[in-house]
Order: structure tokens, then sequence, then C-alpha cells
């Protein structure tokens, strides 16, 4: 998708040099026609069919343009919304520095960090589907999380708040595009400016 919106990118700035350079030649045309108001030349070639089709040809071009760019930011927005759907059942813990490498030891020490949550009954390995480390750059790992079930998850989301004291935290999993709309929300509540709005996920 990135890969069509610079594609779309190159294409309405190409239309928007030819649309200039139409303008600029309609323009010239006009002053030449002030300067010389007896020239008929000038008059003919301003009017002449080739031009009017032209004109004619950018219009609908325009238009295209504009509906081309419409249905992409459709499609996108369709894309993300099911990305963000398959997402549905995770959360992503954060804080940890160092994870065990054995599989059942893993398991049993992310059990241990939702468990901090304190939820009314004790989360279990068949309550989660997969979970694994993300890449980072950061000295501390984040650690994607699937639940079997929804309602798992929403309690440990909803819990999440007993982490505090802790050097752990949850949050949702969210798509690069709601992620990067969440992150500019929270700089903008922290400097104390209002920030864009994100729909909650589904």
């Amino acid at each position: 998708m990135e890969a069509i919106m610079e594609k779309m990118a190159s294409f309405e700035e190409m239309f928007l040099q030819l649309k200039n350079k139409q303008d600029e030649y309609e323009s010239g045309n006009a002053n030449s026609k002030n300067n010389d108001a007896a020239s008929p030349a000038v008059a003919v070639i301003t009017g002449s069919p080739e031009l009017k089709e032209m004109r004619k040809m950018l219009n609908g071009l325009e238009t295209s343009l504009k509906d081309l760019t419409a249905l992409v930011k459709r499609t996108d927005d369709r894309l993300d919304d099911l990305e963000q759907y398959g997402r549905r059942n995770c959360l992503i813990a954060h804080g940890s520095r160092r994870v065990p490498g054995d599989k059942n030891s893993f398991l049993h020490y992310v059990l241990n960090i939702l468990n901090k949550l304190h939820l009314p009954y004790p989360v279990t390995p068949a309550d989660i589907d997969i979970a694994h480390v993300l890449p980072t750059k950061k000295d501390r790992v984040p650690i994607i999380i699937k639940f079997v079930r929804r309602m798992v998850r929403n309690d440990a989301h909803g819990q999440k708040r007993n982490l505090k004291g802790t050097g752990m935290s949850a949050m949702e999993s969210l798509t690069s595009r709601r992620l990067q709309i969440a992150e500019k929300a929270k700089a903008s509540l922290d400097s104390g400016t209002p920030g864009p709005q994100m729909e909650p996920s589904t």
C-alpha cells in the first residue's frame, strides 16, 4: 500500500506540473494578446480546438486522480481495520530486560507477568495462544501475547494499572498507523496541545 501511495503522489506531482505548464501557456498567450490586440494569431491559439481538448483532458485527469486517491485511502483504511481486527486478542507487555530462552520457562515468565494483574481468576497456559519477543533496539524487550479468549485479554487490559511499581506495563497491540497516531497524541498531551484523534479498536 505504501508503494501505491508513493506512485500516486508521483502521478499527482506530474499532473500538477502539466497543469501549471498549461496555466503558464494560457497566461503567456493572454499577456501577448493584451500587448498586441491586433494579433489574430494569438486569439486563434488560445481558442484553438487543440488547447480546448488539452484542457478537457486535464480536467478529466484531475477528476480521475481525486477518485483514485479516495479509493486508495478507503482501501488503506479497510486494510488497517482488518489488521487491527486480527490483533484484537493481543496485548504487548513492556519492561522486561531479559527473558528465558527455554520455551516452558518463557511461558511461565509470561504467566507470572499476567498474574501480577490480579484478575479474578488465575491466567493459565490454556489461556495463551502464543507469546513471543518482538524485535527491538531498546534495552527492554517487548513481549506480544495472544490470548485464546478475548474476554481474558480484555480483563488483563482493564487491570493493567496493577502493574504499576513492577517495572512492567501492558498496552494494546496496534497497527503501525494507529501506533503512530497514539504516539503523536501522547506527545501532544505531554506538551499540552491537542493531538490527533484515533478510533477505538474493535
